[in-house]
């Protein structure tokens, strides 16, 4: 699910937009079944900015 707007965890992180794809670490509390799966990002810019966060609907 690799794309033009797909934005990755890392040391730098840009925000992501509404409608765009995400890769989210979903992690459990037994670490063998973490994964990380595509999730369209829902909220937009404003609210990240009001609140410094991003809602998303993991896919």
């Amino acid at each position: 699910m690799r794309g033009r707007n797909t934005h990755t965890a890392g040391w730098r992180m840009t925000e992501p937009a509404q409608g765009s794809i995400v890769l989210v670490d979903f992690s459990h509390s037994n670490q063998n079944q973490s994964k990380v799966r595509p999730a369209l990002v829902v909220s937009n810019s404003r609210y990240s900015r009001i609140f410094g966060l991003f809602q998303f609907c993991a896919g």
